[in-house]
């Protein structure tokens, strides 16, 4: 994509799913893309685990730092098998402090790459104590979420078909 001396320069971003076909019944109205979903990785994890492998050195996650002065400064980057390595680390501190459904994880901070970081390591955590089919693990966290969230009811996580894998609702 060409731009004039100066500007910033982008490139094409190709977006999934950008029309949908629109239902209505029984006084609700529901969605439904027109195109169906490419396969995708059951867990995040899982895409940063492959891309960990395939391009370690390429970039994962970045944020342009503020200089003390307020203005923009360089860019600090994390390469995907440093993303990786950072979630293990942080998962394996979490089990071995001791955090569980009773003594939850609450991350209060900014976006920021130490945030999505943490949230991966606390990803790496749950699936590490969850093995395959262990829904109950996934329940309970799913439960212990929903303390201090008046405004939900329930949550839920569904898998690609969209069938139920743990719910705070029984």
């Amino acid at each position: 994509m060409s731009t004039s001396q100066g500007a910033a320069k982008y490139r094409e971003l190709k977006f999934g799913v950008t029309r949908v076909s629109v239902r209505e019944a029984n006084g609700h109205t529901y969605l439904s893309a027109e195109h169906s979903l490419e396969p995708f990785a059951d867990r995040l994890t899982d895409r940063l685990l492959y891309w960990a492998e395939h391009a370690p050195n390429r970039t994962f996650i970045a944020r342009r730092l503020v200089n003390p002065d307020g203005t923009r400064g360089d860019w600090r980057q994390v390469t995907y098998a440093e993303a990786l390595r950072a979630a293990r680390s942080i998962g394996q501190a979490l089990l071995d402090s001791g955090a569980s459904v009773e003594r939850p994880l609450a991350i209060l901070s900014e976006n920021s790459i130490e945030h999505a970081l943490l949230a991966l390591g606390a990803l790496a955590d749950v699936v590490a104590r969850s093995g395959p089919g262990d829904d109950r693990l996934l329940g309970d966290a799913l439960t212990q979420a929903l303390v201090g969230m008046h405004a939900l009811r329930s949550l839920a996580l569904l898998d690609a078909r969209g069938q139920v894998l743990a719910s705070t609702v029984p």
